[in-house]
């Protein structure tokens, strides 16, 4: 019985030993700590469907009023670089492990994940002391599109006063290569950018339970404009300023999706390393 088991046991582990490698050589998902920064208005340098750049729209998803905007802030700015420099804009910015929540120990998140072909901003869990809430971001519904193909969403769906609904959110950029992979822009057309796609999800405005929302913009592009620099784009030079609003209702663990409806939500954001 001894040596039937010692046998047994060294066979065992001559499998362990075999299967060791192939568990090493699985990818390891990888985490970049990034600031985001949300610009106003957003400006596209990028010459696509007949807009004269550079191109300034008004905003249609910003960064908060928790924290003093940057003043004069100046975008496309980037040393040795085919853009040219515009000034005249705003700046919000969100630092990964900044605004800390002291009672439950969360902070603002924002970073590079899902091996670092993802970039994500989540405030929800953290803490603004001017306002002893979670920082947040503004959304305008004030545009629907009604010759969007998806038609258009009810204009202020939420009652908001102005059209401009501030809630604390989950925004993640999607593209099917790593960021740090990406080559920088060699000209404004930007030939080595990367289309994209951008998901916001935010609780219901109006606190009714078991009910969220979801933004989603299906094309956006994404820039490499320098080693450490991205820039996410949403312009309506070429339509990917359309973003359409999805209801989540969870009833009993089921969530039911209803679309309904899109708007023009232009936007710039950087993502820096």
């Amino acid at each position: 019985m001894t040596r039937r088991f010692a046998l047994r046991a060294l066979s065992l582990m001559a499998m362990v030993l075999v299967a060791m490698p192939l568990f090493a050589g699985r990818p390891v998902t990888n985490s970049k700590s990034m600031t985001m920064t949300f610009f106003s208005p957003p400006v596209n340098e990028e010459p696509f469907g007949g807009c004269t750049v550079p191109n300034s729209e008004n905003p249609g998803l910003t960064g908060d009023a928790c924290q003093p905007a940057t003043a004069a802030a100046t975008v496309y700015s980037f040393l040795n670089s085919p853009w040219t420099p515009y000034s005249g804009v705003t700046g919000v910015s969100f630092a990964d492990g900044n605004d800390c929540n002291p009672t439950v120990g969360t902070c603002l998140s924002v970073s590079l994940d899902k091996n670092l072909s993802t970039l994500s901003i989540d405030t929800r869990g953290s803490y603004d002391p001017a306002t002893v809430k979670p920082r947040y971001v503004s959304m305008n519904f004030n545009s629907s599109c009604p010759e969007c193909p998806y038609g258009g969403g009810p204009v202020n769906p939420f009652g908001s006063p102005n059209g401009i609904t501030n809630m604390p959110a989950l925004l993640s950029v999607f593209i099917s290569t790593p960021f740090p992979n990406m080559a920088v822009c060699s000209s404004i057309t930007c030939p080595e950018g990367e289309s994209g796609v951008v998901r916001l999800w935010f609780d219901d405005p109006n606190h009714t339970a078991n009910l969220s929302w979801r933004l989603e913009w299906n094309y956006v592009r994404v820039l490499r404009m320098s080693a450490n620099t991205w820039y996410v784009v949403g312009s309506g030079c070429d339509g990917s300023q359309v973003a359409t609003l999805y209801r989540l209702s969870n009833n009993h663990k089921n969530v039911t999706t209803s679309r309904q409806g899109s708007y023009k939500m232009p936007f710039l954001i950087s993502g820096v390393q």
